[in-house]
Order: structure tokens, then C-alpha cells, then sequence
């Protein structure tokens, strides 16, 4: 009898929700792009449901590739209706399409109000706009700043307020190579924002917390128990962050030497504490000893674990990691097999449907490629050293202890191959995002596996007893003395490594091409395909000479930059591969870090030389002049460039007499009323004027 012939299937075949994520990603990357206008959503809406309709009649008749080119678009067009209809700039009561300044806005605190140097950050969503005639419903969300005084703040998360009208729209600081916060914020339907004393800010109504969800109910008490027992140490914020997602009380540094040595992703809630919840689950029913009976683990905690990810904020990764394990229980319920990279694609793409975007943000990216290539890759990896326990040798005791002891090196093991196999896709995120490769992922990432579900069970253990101070507190000084030990092997981890491993800077073009070389390079690993190596070899090439066109430029490069640093003066010279700082009026270096750490990275100028004070400056043939006082010259002295970062010169007709300048910077130490000032006289004296605080940072380069 003859056979059906059997062909190869292609991945997409084997995971046929590939084809339908793909196109409707791209839809999404469309609408916020650049080139994506208004008036193109509702055109894309229509486009999205009459291709769908003339789809379904199609594939009634006859499935050709015209039909699936169809259903492509269809899917193209509906990432951008989606993204579009999530926009908050869709809705006709949008509060930011018709701000008045007289108004007075009614706002509720969603999120607990968080302590900066001299403001409070409140996040506040907008209920009605009110005037003399009448009150209006509106709706958006904004953040707002309430100025620092003797008197604490007495605001709540679930309050009601009334604000000023003066918002304003979050702006970049325009520094060279940034991250732009304006864009993260819209991306999550946060585009205005306001700065307030705290008389201007009413109490319109106190928050209830009988009224509040069962989720927050709970959130707020573990987030208070752990106040409770773990106190100012370090390790309560830690702990706040992995099992409540909740990074308000993170210490910097301590998230800051996590995201250097390559194990940030602990802090965020992700598939590890769904796996530690699950085992936790699964202990408490143990006595389901029979396999018959597994489903019924699955069942109880599916939604103990939904309960658990609403709580602790709803994160990206905890969502998508929750998705993933309720496909997963589904599976097993049913009893069908499951196919993990089928699932992780129709979990991205639910996921996609609710929020688009989730896309573009950076959790969500490394959560998904770190799933990804563990899915992809593990398997392979771990076959490099086939460990296997040993079935133990002896009777009773004896056995029972050499199958535990010969055990440990194959479950150190897993870890390492599943570290290996993640990083092999988040690496060049890695590198484009944070601009760092970490060499000890492999034995960073194995402790904080070991650390994380030994802390987290350790947390869970400690809010179910903490009606119990002793046990309790008994594990909360555990908890800070491990927080301890790991955050020392951890700094010292952060130190190991070349210093120019800290500062790699590739763009987004050549971190495309990199994901080409590296996934040509593992197929022709896994499928001994030769033409895969080729391609992997000419990506390489291509990245090659990428990098050396910028090093070129590196070389030849000769900048000067003055930036926009809050209430600051900062003014550096980047030559080569080294830069200098010319002018500073502030010691805060973490201010200074946090504003100039992108552009030496971006430049690839991040070794200092010897600075100093210097007030002339000459780049590309322009003369430049930092004026920190009152000019004290009698004559002319013509300069192309003038730099006021002295408040008392105003008199803009003067200086042109003395310095005949075509462009007037002005630093951040002007008020907004000298800036408008400055601003008048240059336009009367046809001199051109940057002000920092307003158009970003001043950069000159030849």
C-alpha cells in the first residue's frame, strides 16, 4: 500500500501562530512609527474589516495564496485599529483636547504617591473638568508634582482631588542619545503633566478602602507586612518588587548593579515566581499522589495565580507569564499535548489584543526573546554535558542521601543550560537597551535563581505566619541577611569584566542585523544547513563594517555639548574616544551620570580626560563663549556662539554690541520669565536664541 509522502514542515506550520502575530506586530510597529498619521486609523479600520469579509467568503471558494495574502493585510491593518482604538487620544473626552487653564480638574490617585528629592510624584487619572457653568466628564491620565514642604504629605492612593488646569506635555530633556521618557509615557496614555505647591492641591474626597478591590485590599496588606517586619532594609523593597511588583521602595543602586550583571529580570514578576507559586501549590496538595489526578493541581492554581498577578500590578510579565501557564493547565485538563512555541505566540498575541503596546516595552521584549530562546535552544544546550543524577547506590539512608548528592550537579546544570539558551536572544536587546554585555550571566543568573526561590518561598512563608511576630520575624532577618550576602556577591560580580563591556552601543539597524547573524548561525548549528552559514557570515561582515564606519567617525569626532540638567549648568567636549568637562556648576554626580552617561556611550567618548574651566572654545571653525559673569571688555570681541549661564545678563543689546554673536544659548538657570524676556530682545536684535530648558541640549560638532 503506498504511503502518503511526508514533507518537512516549515516552524510556522508546526506554530501556525506565528503567521497570524507576525503581520499584526508589524501593524502595531506602523502606528507608532513615524510615519503613521491620524487620519490613517480609521482608514486602516475599514481596510482591516472589509479584507476580513472578503477573506471568508474567499476561503469558502478556494484557499490560494491570494487568500492568506489577504488575511496578512487584514491582520496589518487590525494592529493599527487596535492600537489606535487603545490610543487615549481616540476618545472623544479626552481631557487633553481641550485644556483650560481656568479650569479646575477632578482626579482620583491610582497609584501610591512616590517621594523624589524635593517633589512628590502623584500618577492620577482624570475624572471632570469644572468651570463657573458646569462640570464635565473627562477622562486621562497624568502625573503630577507636589513640591516638597515641612508638612507631610497627607494624599493617598484612592483619594479624589481638585487640581489647577495648568498641565503641560511631558517633554524630552533633549539630550544626545537619551531614553526618551515622553514616548514611554505615551505609550501608556500618559502625555501631560503639572507641577503644584501643596495648597493648590484640595482633598475632594478621602480614599475608602472598604470600597477598594479584593486585589488591592491585598496588595496593600502584604505590601504593609512587609513594611512591617523587613523595616528600611534594602531587602523590603527587594522583596516588594519580586513578589508584589510594587518598586516604590527599590533601591537604586542595588536595581542599578542587578541590570549590570544581567539578572534585572529577578525584580520584575515573570514566569520564576509563577513556577515557585505553582510548587508551592503543588506541596500544599501533595497527597494527590496519582498522575489521574495532576489536572486537579492545575485547576486550583490557575486561578490563585490570576489573583496573585492582579494584586501584584498586572505586569507585562507576570500577565504573560500567567497566560502561558493557564495555556499550559488547559492542556493538561484536557488531556491534549501541548506545543510551547504555539502557545508562547498566542499568548503574545491575546496579550498584543489587549494592550499594544506591550510591544514596544522593554519587559515585555526580554520576557518574550528569553522565553523564546529557552524554547528554541535549551534542549540543545543542555545535550553539551549530558549530567544525569545517579540512581544512588547502598539501601535506605545511604541511597536516599547519594541520589540527593549526585542530583546537585545535574540541577546546576539546568540552570546553567537554560541561563545559556535565554541569553542567547536577550543579549542584543540586551546590549541595544543598556548598552552592557554582562560576562558572569552564566553564575550571576544560577545564584539569583537559587536566591530568588529561596526568598520568595521564604516571602509567602512569612505573610501566611505573619499573624505569628515570632516566626515572622524570625524569617525576615533570614530574608535581610541572604538580601545581604547575595547583593555583596553581586557587587562583586559587577566588577569583573573589560570597562568597555559597560558601554557598547550598537543602533537599532545593526541590532537587527546582529539577530540576523546569530539566528543564521544557530540554524546552520542545529540543521547543518550551509547556505544558513553564509548568510550568518555576511550578516557578520556587514555588522563588521558597520562598526568600523563609527569608529571612524569615533576618531574624527569633535563635539561640544552643553545640556539640559534641571536647575544645572553642564557644558563637556567630546574628542575621540575621550571627553572633557569644560563648565559645571553642580557636584550631584548622579545627576550628571543619569545625564551624560548616554551621549559618552552613544559617541563612544566615555574616558575622561583632565578637565577643567575653560571659557573659549573653537570646534568646526565657530568660536564659542561661556559667559559665568558680567563681561568685563571694553572693545568687541566677536564670537559666533555666546553661552549665558550667568541670570544677570539680560541685556541682550549690550552683549550683541560686545560679541556680535549669531546664536545665543541660554543654560537652565534662567526663569521662565527671563527666558521670555531674552527671548523678545533677540528677536528684536535678529539674533538667533537656544534656550536648554526649552529645545534640549545644545550640541556643536564639526
Amino acid at each position: 500500500m503506498d504511503r502518503w509522502p511526508v514533507n518537512k514542515a516549515y516552524f510556522w506550520e508546526a506554530a501556525p501562530f506565528f503567521r497570524i502575530l507576525a503581520p499584526f506586530a508589524l501593524g502595531i510597529l506602523y502606528y507608532y512609527s513615524p510615519l503613521m498619521a491620524e487620519w490613517q486609523v480609521p482608514l486602516f479600520a475599514w481596510v482591516a474589516m472589509g479584507i476580513t469579509l472578503v477573506y471568508m467568503v474567499c476561503l469558502g471558494v478556494s484557499r490560494t495564496q491570494g487568500t492568506f495574502l489577504l488575511a496578512h493585510i487584514a491582520l496589518f491593518a487590525a494592529g493599527i485599529s487596535i492600537s489606535g482604538y487603545n490610543d487615549v487620544r481616540s476618545r472623544y473626552n479626552w481631557f487633553g483636547r481641550d485644556i483650560r487653564p481656568s479650569d479646575t480638574y477632578m482626579a482620583f490617585v491610582s497609584a501610591a504617591p512616590q517621594e523624589k528629592e524635593n517633589t512628590w510624584k502623584l500618577t492620577v487619572r482624570i475624572i471632570a473638568s469644572i468651570d463657573p457653568q458646569k462640570v464635565t466628564n473627562v477622562a486621562g491620565n497624568a502625573f503630577v508634582y507636589v513640591r516638597k514642604t515641612d508638612v507631610p504629605l497627607m494624599l493617598h492612593k484612592g483619594d479624589t482631588l481638585l487640581l489647577p488646569g495648568r498641565w503641560e506635555p511631558i517633554k524630552d530633556a533633549g539630550n544626545p542619545f537619551e531614553f526618551s521618557y515622553a514616548a514611554y509615557c505615551a505609550r501608556n496614555n500618559i502625555r501631560h503633566t503639572q507641577w503644584c505647591t501643596p495648597a493648590e492641591v484640595r482633598l475632594y474626597a478621602a480614599n475608602n478602602k472598604k470600597m477598594a478591590a479584593a486585589t488591592e485590599r491585598m496588595h496593600d496588606w502584604c505590601m504593609a507586612q512587609l513594611d512591617r517586619y523587613l523595616g528600611t532594609h534594602k531587602a523590603r523593597g527587594l522583596l516588594q518588587a519580586m513578589l508584589m511588583g510594587d518598586e516604590v521602595n527599590l533601591d537604586k543602586d542595588l536595581q542599578h548593579a542587578y541590570a549590570e550583571t544581567g539578572i534585572v529580570h529577578i525584580i520584575a514578576i515573570s514566569g520564576g515566581n509563577v513556577a515557585v507559586f505553582f510548587i508551592v501549590i503543588s506541596t500544599l496538595l501533595g497527597w494527590l499522589k496519582h498522575k489521574r489526578y495532576t489536572w486537579i493541581k492545575y485547576a486550583v492554581a490557575m486561578p490563585i495565580v490570576w489573583f496573585y498577578v492582579l494584586a501584584a500590578g498586572a505586569q507585562p510579565s507576570a500577565v504573560r507569564a500567567a497566560a502561558m501557564f493557564s495555556l499550559l493547565s488547559f492542556g493538561i485538563i484536557i488531556r491534549r499535548g501541548s506545543n510551547n512555541l504555539n502557545e508562547l505566540f498566542a499568548t503574545a498575541f491575546v496579550l498584543l489584543c489587549a494592550e499594544p503596546a506591550w510591544l514596544l516595552s522593554i519587559g515585555f521584549q526580554l520576557s518574550f526573546c528569553a522565553v523564546l530562546s529557552i524554547i528554541l535552544f535549551y534542549r540543545h544546550v543542555h545535550a553539551w554535558a549530558p549530567v544525569r543524577a545517579s540512581p544512588g547506590v547502598g539501601k535506605g539512608a545511604v541511597r536516599f542521601l547519594t541520589r540527593r548528592i549526585y542530583s546537585l550537579p545535574a540541577k546546576l546544570w539546568n540552570v546553567i543550560a537554560m541561563s545559556i539558551a535565554a541569553e542567547i536572544l536577550i543579549a542584543p536587546l540586551v546590549i541595544y537597551y543598556f548598552h552592557s554585555f554582562p560576562v558572569m550571566f552564566i553564575v550571576a543568573n544560577a545564584a539569583a535563581y537559587l536566591f530568588m526561590s529561596i526568598v520568595l518561598m521564604q516571602g509567602m512563608v512569612m505573610l501566611a505566619f505573619s499573624g505569628i511576630p515570632a516566626i515572622s520575624g524570625s524569617i525576615a532577618i533570614v530574608i535581610q541577611h541572604l538580601t545581604d550576602i547575595f547583593s555583596a556577591a553581586v557587587s562583586a560580580m559587577q566588577n569583573i569584566g573589560p570597562l568597555s563591556f559597560r558601554h557598547i552601543s550598537l543602533s537599532a539597524i545593526e541590532t537587527i542585523i546582529l539577530y540576523s547573524a546569530v539566528a543564521d548561525m544557530a540554524y546552520f548549528l542545529l540543521r547543518r544547513y550551509k547556505p544558513a552559514l553564509f548568510a550568518s557570515v555576511g550578516a557578520a561582515c556587514l555588522l563588521m563594517a558597520s562598526l568600523c564606519i563609527r569608529q571612524w567617525d569615533t576618531l574624527h569626532q569633535r563635539r561640544l555639548v552643553v545640556y539640559n540638567m534641571p536647575r544645572a549648568f553642564h557644558a563637556e567636549v567630546a574628542e575621540g574616544e575621550s571627553y572633557s568637562v569644560i563648565g559645571a556648576d553642580t557636584a550631584r554626580l548622579p545627576d550628571v551620570t543619569y545625564t551624560t552617561d548616554a551621549a559618552h556611550t552613544g559617541w563612544n567618548a566615555w574616558e575622561e580626560r583632565a578637565s577643567g574651566k575653560k571659557e573659549v572654545c573653537c570646534i568646526g571653525g565657530k568660536t564659542l563663549l561661556i559667559l559665568d559673569e558680567p563681561p568685563a571688555i571694553n572693545g568687541s570681541f566677536p564670537v559666533d556662539y555666546l553661552v549665558l549661564n550667568d541670570p544677570s545678563l539680560t541685556d541682550v543689546k549690550k552683549l550683541s554690541q560686545v560679541f556680535s554673536p549669531s546664536v545665543i544659548v541660554v543654560t537652565n538657570r534662567f526663569s521662565r520669565r527671563q527666558l521670555a524676556q531674552l527671548g523678545n530682545e533677540c528677536n528684536a536684535c535678529g539674533i538667533a536664541m537656544h534656550a536648554v530648558a526649552e529645545q534640549g541640549a545644545f550640541v556643536l560638532s564639526r
